[in-house]
């Protein structure tokens, strides 16, 4: 009877159900002993039906079901003991050699079926065709110069060319139906001819429509009485199946060949009327000798035998040959090389001539291996028997509760000692959610509410046949703490997929989760922290910045005085620069912070790099003539073109600068570079001061890191300078690196930037005419600011402007002052008593001439939030203190003032 695939899938998943039901009756007699040892038998059904696929599908399934059911820890799939996975793995071992002996077995038995088949359609072709006769005959007379001229063709002729016989009687047109490209074996047919010999060959035709046709003529010469040819007579007849039929085996000949060596089994066909065999295959890689040697007498074989199973294989040769019965035997035979070999043979009678007894063919499998894991398996089995009873306390002492129930709705469960201890039941007793003294003395709860029993994880699973995987809830005794729990299950099914019960482990989460709770609330506090952080820097960055605007409102006064005595100008210049250094490190403090918390957004424009370091560097002028120091300046033939924020890359390039002057000492050189290289914009600043340490290079970017901070060295700063140069540069999508030789030997600092294209060269446009430093003149100016300095120092610089100026100190003053002053220009504090500067600035626009007044938020706080507030609140710019005037002669310049 014959199997399909699938079939034997079906019955390797019912043997193996049955193996499993086998050993659940037997489990009483045989408790642990064996535990994989009857799982053999699905594999080898499967397998003998189905060939490798099905048996290797049986023996994962059974390894499966003997895990979980007889294999300690039972009922879980926990691997962790070394015994339990030396069973498994040598079971899937024998499983699969099991598959491959039975794919092996499977392969030769269909060769040998599908040779039977070719052979005997070969057979019944042969002699169909040897009754046939020729499909047509033809006569023909040789011509005066050796050629072969038609006479007569039968009608055969003209049913298999679709030519007539005028078509061909005419010189040598017969030469149309022969291939061209056997034209010449032809020729020398027609020569033998015409020599008196008779000719046989086999030629290609082409039909009238361009078939190809084999055809096999035989052409006999006809002799006049002096032995001279005449005339010839022939017959020929259409092979083209046959051919196409002798290929077809010739080919599967070569591939049933090459299968056989491939299997690595013997072939044997046994004659026994004669009581000789012949062997192929793979005798010399398997037995070690030629086939060529084997062959003979069967007694030269039964030499190569163990002596002990010498008489046996006699026996069951003859009882099988006596009655036709195939033949099937296990057997010991020496290598040639002198070790045993476990042999399996195998055999059936095969009928090639109804005159003669049949023969005997078959195959020999080597199964050693299989033999020697079989010892093996019953050596371990044995061994396994013995920790049978550590397994079962092994699954007692795991700290994880577990439970099985082989009841479809789970109303009873079996756990381990764990599950015992979480519910405070005693061992052994039921522990199903559904058993009375469970359910009144717990409370099982799912975000606060209760959940049905048939939802809980294992009833669940039972009810659904679904998997749960992670369900949370948690379980409430009276007077004691809640337990929370995540649930895992999953259903148990029998081999017809019926829900027979359920498999369920539960984790303790209890602890997790009350540290997940506190970390979340010290998240919380971080954050809190972190908020109050951000709001005293910036209240601190306010306060820094008041006291400020004065002293620099001063410093521009002192300015505009033409006749300071030597010393004034001097101090002047010191204040000037202090006052500036203090406002860079309040920026610089809060641009980091805004930067970490990437609250920092750059405002991209395309600028020209050479006029970005040229303005830090007139910046920085000051800086560099009070230390005597001599800048070199290098800048390429082209502008170099990047896509940066304006103020952004000043900060940058000044920092750098800065850093240079003030770790060179007085009287240094400072070299400041920018070049093109690979596509980047490049700018390099190298000094002769005093270097820094190899193993201080690596932390030099890392925030509040100082290289020397020594308490003489004077310009040590906060540490964050450098940070805030590589954070920027790389928002703009660039690198910054740092080199020295050493302490005493200077340092360069590199920043790249990717390159633009350059712009097409423009004519530069002059600048308008307006005081550097300071607005246009003759305006009329508010200033309202509750810092009386401030107010004052600014309303002073601007009289000396030349403006026309009102002081305000609080907001309602302002307000007052602004509708009988209708000032061009208000500069407004936002933190002033009565209204503050925002209520300011929506009263003013509310008068008529308030939409033509250019109105400017001037205060200390500096954060983006606070620009954004300004400008939606009605401003035209918002400004922070203390004021740089060249900022606001730019903005006025630049349209903010009608």
């Amino acid at each position: 009877m014959k199997y399909s695939l699938w079939r034997a899938y079906g019955v390797g998943i019912a043997a193996c159900g049955a193996a499993i039901l086998i050993r659940k009756v037997l489990d009483e007699h045989l408790a642990t002993t064996a535990p994989l040892l009857i799982f053999l038998l699905p594999v080898l059904v499967a397998g003998w039906l189905g060939g490798r696929a099905p048996a290797l599908f049986a023996g994962l399934i059974s390894a499966v079901a003997a895990k979980y059911f007889f294999i300690p820890p039972i009922h879980t799939f926990d691997f962790s003991e070394i015994n339990a996975r030396i069973s498994l793995f040598l079971f899937l071992l024998e499983s699969i050699l099991m598959a491959v002996v039975c794919e092996s077995w499977h392969r030769v038995r269909r060769k040998l079926q599908r040779e039977r088949s070719r052979l005997a359609e070969s057979n019944q072709f042969h002699a169909a065709i040897a009754g046939l006769t020729t499909d047509f005959a033809f006569s023909a007379h040789p011509g005066p110069q050796g050629e072969f001229f038609l006479d007569a063709v039968t009608e055969g002729f003209h049913r298999l060319f679709g030519y007539s016989t005028d078509d061909l009687v005419q010189d040598e047109c017969w030469l149309k139906v022969i291939h061209p490209a056997d034209h010449g074996r032809t020729r020398a047919d027609v020569a033998r001819l015409n020599r008196g010999e008779a000719v046989d060959n086999t030629v290609r035709s082409l039909t009238r429509d361009g078939q190809e046709v084999w055809l096999h003529y035989s052409v006999r010469p006809i002799f006049d009485r002096h032995q001279k040819v005449v005339r010839f007579y022939g017959g020929a007849q259409d092979i083209t199946r046959t051919k196409q039929l002798d290929d077809a085996l010739r080919a599967w000949k070569e591939r049933y060949e090459a299968a056989v060596l491939a299997s690595g089994h013997v072939l044997y066909d046994y004659n026994q009327e004669t009581g000789e065999v012949v062997f192929g295959g793979n005798c010399l890689g398997m037995l070690g000798h030629a086939a060529e040697r084997l062959s003979g007498p069967i007694d030269l074989f039964l030499t190569l035998l163990h002596p002990d199973d010498r008489f046996v294989f006699r026996r069951e040769l003859d009882h099988a040959v006596a009655r036709q019965e195939p033949f099937r035997l296990t057997f010991r035979l020496f290598h040639a090389q002198g070790h045993l070999l476990y042999i399996q043979g195998e055999g059936h009678f095969v009928d090639f001539d109804a005159r003669r007894p049949a023969h005997l063919v078959g195959f020999l499998k080597d199964v050693t291996a299989q033999r020697e894991s079989e010892l093996r398996i019953q050596e371990l089995t044995r061994r396994l028997q013995q920790k049978v009873n550590q397994l079962e306390t092994v699954l007692n002492i795991v700290p994880i509760p577990l439970a099985y129930s082989d009841d479809p709705h789970c109303a009873h469960a079996h756990g381990n000692r764990a599950l015992a201890h979480l519910l405070q039941r005693p061992e052994q007793s039921n522990y199903s959610a559904l058993e009375p003294a469970i359910r009144d003395a717990l409370e099982i709860l799912h975000d606060g509410q209760p959940i049905a029993t048939e939802d809980l994880p294992m009833q669940y699973a039972a009810r659904t046949g679904e998997t749960v995987s992670g369900m949370p809830f948690e379980i409430r005794r009276p007077g004691g703490d809640p337990v929370r729990l995540l649930g895992y299950a999953a259903p148990l099914t029998d081999d017809l997929g019926r829900t027979t019960g359920a498999v369920g482990a539960y984790l303790d989460v209890t602890e997790p989760y009350r540290l997940q709770n506190a970390l979340r609330e010290k998240l919380e506090q971080l954050a809190e922290a972190d908020r109050r952080k951000d709001e005293f820097l910036a209240t601190l960055a306010h306060e820094l910045r008041n006291p400020l605007a004065p002293l620099r409102n001063v410093v521009e006064v002192l300015r505009l005085r033409q006749d300071l005595p030597a010393e004034m100008a001097w101090a002047r210049q010191m204040v000037a620069r202090q006052v500036d250094h203090m406002a860079r490190l309040i920026d610089d403090l809060l641009d980091v912070g805004r930067i970490t918390q990437g609250k920092l957004v750059l405002r991209r424009e395309r600028l020209s790099l050479d006029d970005t370091i040229q303005h830090a560097v007139q910046a920085l002028g000051p800086l560099l003539e009070e230390q005597q120091h001599t800048l070199a300046l290098t800048l390429p033939e082209q502008p170099l073109w990047v896509e940066a924020d304006p103020v952004r890359l000043t900060q940058i390039f000044s920092n750098l600068i800065s850093n240079a002057a003030k770790y060179t000492p007085a009287g240094g050189h400072i070299a400041v570079s920018v070049y093109s290289e690979a596509g980047q914009a490049v700018f390099s600043v190298r000094d002769n001061g005093i270097g820094i340490p190899p193993d201080k290079l690596a932390h030099l970017f890392e925030m509040f890191y100082q290289v020397d901070n020594r308490i003489e060295r004077g310009h040590a700063g906060l540490g964050i300078g450098l940070t805030l140069v590589e954070r920027l540069v790389q928002m703009h999508d660039g690198t910054v690196s740092a080199a020295s030789e050493g302490v005493g030997k200077g340092a360069t600092f590199t920043v790249r930037l990717p390159l633009l294209e350059a712009l097409p060269a423009q004519t530069p446009q002059t600048a308008s005419g307006s005081t550097p430093g300071l607005p246009a003149s003759g305006r009329r100016v508010l200033v309202a600011d509750d810092n009386v300095d401030a107010a004052e120092s600014l309303a002073t610089l601007l009289s000396l402007a030349g403006h026309q100026v009102v002081v305000a100190h609080d907001g309602i003053e302002a307000v007052e002052k602004a509708v009988d002053f209708v000032p061009d220009l208000a500069l407004l504090d936002i933190g002033m008593p009565g209204l503050n500067g925002y209520e300011v600035c929506s009263r003013l626009r509310q008068l008529p001439a308030g939409r033509h007044m250019t109105l400017l938020a001037l205060t200390g706080w500096g954060q983006e939030e606070d620009s954004r507030r300004a400008l939606a609140a009605g401003f035209d710019a918002h400004f922070v203190k203390p004021l740089d005037y060249g900022q606001l002669a730019a903005y006025l310049d630049l349209g903010g003032l009608a």
